[in-house]
């Protein structure tokens, strides 16, 4: 008996080591998780805090660009409005329309003195070759 007990003990023994070690692997595993969730969601903290202070800081510019357009309401509608239209001519959107003509029509110096009223008075075409040009000035600006 003295042998079997020693035998039965080694046994349990064994049953306990094997249950301490899968144990510790588990707790291993569930740290390493944890930490490595910390670090991932202090790095997409640390971008996105980086991104939205970016983010800000340009549309905090472009707010002072539109600004001092006296029409800013006007064309933005209009691109909403027109988004497809004006997408199938993309060749006008690319380039600086040449609105003198609107703008003397007008009394105006610039497209940014041309209220919403003012356009609005304009015809169909008009207000095409305006938007486009407001369009080409406002991505002038998304540029800088």
């Amino acid at each position: 008996m003295g042998t079997e007990a020693k035998k039965g003990n080694g046994k349990k023994r064994r049953k306990i080591v094997v249950q301490i070690g899968a144990v510790i692997i588990i707790l291993f595993t569930l740290i390493t998780l944890a930490v490595g969730n910390m670090v991932t969601m202090a790095s997409f903290s640390t971008a996105l805090s980086g991104n939205m202070s970016m983010f800000q800081d340009y549309l905090s510019a472009l707010s002072d660009e539109l600004d001092d357009y006296k029409a800013a309401t006007w064309f933005i509608d209009y691109w909403r409005d027109n988004t497809a239209e004006l997408l199938k001519d993309k060749s006008a959107l690319q380039k600086r329309e040449r609105i003198g003509d609107i703008l003397k029509k007008l009394s105006r110096e610039s497209v940014r003195e041309v209220t919403a009223e003012d356009a609005e008075s304009l015809s169909k075409e008009e207000q095409k070759r305006f938007a486009c040009r407001c369009y080409y000035d406002y991505m002038q600006i998304l540029e800088r």
